[in-house]
């Protein structure tokens, strides 16, 4: 490119870098996904797309930009062919010379392309080109290389030492994101894919990765593998979406929340929803984004809003705004709020356009919850407390609670709210009043922060202070009995998330979320609806299906390599033979060996105190 064009490129004259700030980034990435949603849809009722880029407006790369236009449609959900056709047989039609040119049949000009890959497969193919012929006269990809070469011009900052220039490349460059892998493929090879838009596996497929995203996915004896990709050899193993923490909580220190960021990379976790939100947090959502650090995609509510740091309407409606002006994705109650301040919560919050999501207000009806439609329930057992308002006693008890969750999971399912079953941190309970010991030998637990840790012995844990030896027979009837709940919500429609409610006592970042998969196993749910739970109903409450949520083209490369077919067990989770995590690949060893590193550094920090 001329040096005359590419200087208005540059920081200092560039329109949208003095237009806007890093804060925007989050803005637009927004509005894209929403423009993608609508060119999907106008193709869908018939609206007929012409292929266009601005070349020559900042970073838009004439005539490459064309092959990154032709991805990003596809990328959107239309079929290679649909995106072709938006650069070819529409543009002809579009300028009323179809009996000119548009397709390739006799009599029209000899416009042609000869390209080295079907792109009728995959529209990157386009880019391979072989040659070009325009108006009859035939230029071979060397003289297109050529002729490249000639416009290139030095680099004014390169070394004196360096090449005066590199030569052009033909085709679409290669898009970077931060933390893929270095702008090059990566291919998983011979994979069975569980793509989770039904109980299906797919067999022997390959899947093609770049720039973060899952470029191509088809059976490995036609799926094309770049040329440039790292082969990932998956024969026999089975790839399945990154798993989805739907109740995490960061904390206020930095160092602690690196380390929670790794235990979930660790177990296959690429998205987190932390429930107590601090400016921080927001902070460490965006570096995130920007791949300024490993990590799963991070979500968070603001800071609580209830009694006390919320009483009146006024005071909620207050609060609500800051929150959605600060930047949070939800905004949480975590207690009692009077009638009056909790519906003003919701209005204003559908006013704001921000969702509210938390624990049952214990102090009102049930029925305030549906009347009211909250978003989403963060705990099965909330509606132990708000719908029977007393503990159980005995067996007789259980039964006549039990006959009536068929009409509470109507009536939760009627309401359009989600529930987070968080079955391990209740099950937690009982466990830890009869043998904190046996809970702090497991071996995960060598890998949490020393400080979290000390939270959990005797004299720290809030739930040894409360509860005794006498508690724990209660806790386990109504462990059964929220079992219950969870299978018969599930059964009624109500949709389910998976969340555990790190790092609450004995409750891991990360290896919790597998123990929740199999609680929701022994609850009646089978492996895929256990599975379900932690990955498209996930992506679908966060409104990022277009994201994430299912193994397939266009979508975030953020994905689980097992041993093992969690299909027929959800053990198999826990056979890891990698993360990729929008696009950067961890396998197994270096997984092992950042959990090692981290369980290391606590033993030697306890050796020093």
């Amino acid at each position: 490119l001329p040096a005359t064009l590419t200087k208005n490129w540059l920081p200092q004259s560039n329109r949208y870098i003095k237009s806007f700030k890093q804060s925007d980034v989050k803005t637009f990435k927004d509005m894209y996904r929403l423009q993608e949603s609508l060119v999907k849809a106008l193709q869908a009722a018939g609206a007929r797309l012409l292929a266009g880029t601005d070349a020559t407006i900042p970073s838009v790369v004439p005539g490459t930009s064309l092959h990154e236009e032709l991805e990003s449609l596809v990328a959107a959900g239309l079929t290679p062919y649909q995106a072709l056709r938006a650069a070819t047989y529409n543009a002809a039609d579009f300028l009323a010379g179809l009996g000119e040119f548009g397709t390739v049949a006799e009599g029209k000009r000899a416009d042609l392309v000869l390209v080295d890959a079907d792109p009728l497969e995959h529209v990157e193919n386009a880019a391979r080109l072989s040659g070009v012929m325009v108006r009859g006269r035939w230029l071979p990809k060397a003289e297109l290389q050529a002729m490249l070469d000639s416009l290139a011009t030095p680099d004014p900052r390169a070394s004196r030492s360096a090449p005066a220039s590199a030569p052009a490349q033909i085709g679409p460059p290669v898009r970077v994101v931060p933390g893929s892998s270095g702008g090059l493929a990566t291919a998983f090879v011979d994979v069975n894919v569980v793509p989770m838009d039904s109980a299906r596996v797919l067999e022997r497929q390959t899947v093609v990765v770049r720039g973060g995203r899952i470029t191509a996915i088809g059976p490995s004896r036609t799926t094309i593998i770049p040329p440039d990709a790292t082969r990932i050899d998956a024969k026999g193993r089975y790839l399945l979406p990154g798993l989805s923490e739907m109740h995490a909580h960061l904390v206020e220190n930095d160092q602690d929340n690196r380390a929670f960021l790794d235990l979930y990379l660790a177990n296959g976790v690429t998205t987190i929803l932390s429930l107590r939100g601090h400016p921080l947090h927001l902070a460490l959502r965006d570096q995130v984004a920007r791949g300024e650090v490993i990590g799963p995609t991070i979500y968070t509510s603001g800071p609580f809003v209830n009694e006390p740091f919320s009483t009146t309407p006024d005071e909620v409606e207050r609060a609500v705004v800051e929150q959605k002006r600060a930047g949070y994705d939800f905004v949480k109650m975590h207690g009692d709020l009077t009638r009056e301040a909790y519906h003003r919560l919701f209005e204003v919050a559908r006013r704001e356009g921000i969702r509210v999501v938390g624990h049952a207000p214990r102090n009102l009806p049930f029925e305030a919850m549906l009347e009211e439609h909250q978003e989403m329930v963060v705990h099965a057992e909330e509606y132990l407390y708000v719908y029977f308002k007393d503990p159980m006693k005995d067996r007789a008890d259980l039964d006549e609670r039990t006959s009536r969750i068929p009409y509470m999971a109507k009536a939760v399912a009627s309401a359009g709210t989600w529930l987070t079953s968080t079955l391990a941190v209740f099950r937690g309970i009982p466990e830890q009043v009869g043998d904190i010991c046996a809970v702090m030998a497991r071996p995960e637990m060598k890998y949490v922060q020393p400080r979290v840790a000390a939270s959990w012995l005797p004299g720290n844990n809030n739930y040894l202070d409360r509860f005794g030896p006498d508690d724990e027979v209660r806790f386990w009837k109504q462990y059964a009995y929220l079992e219950k709940v969870v299978k018969g919500f599930h059964d009624a429609g109500v949709r389910l998330l998976a969340g555990t409610d790190p790092p609450v006592p004995s409750v891991v970042a990360g290896f919790a979320l597998h123990l929740e998969l199999k609680f929701l196993v022994a609850a009646g749910l089978t492996p895929y609806e256990a599975l379900r739970t932690a990955t498209y109903n996930a992506a679908e409450f966060l409104h990022r299906l277009d994201e994430a949520g299912t193994v397939s083209v266009g979508k975030r490369a953020d994905l689980l390599l097992l041993d093992g077919n969690p299909l027929a067990d959800i053990g198999n989770t826990l056979r890891r033979a990698g993360v990729m995590v929008r696009g950067r690949w961890l396998s197994q060893p270096e997984l092992q060996r950042m959990l090692d590193d981290r369980a290391a550094k606590y033993v030697g920090a306890e050796a020093h105190d």
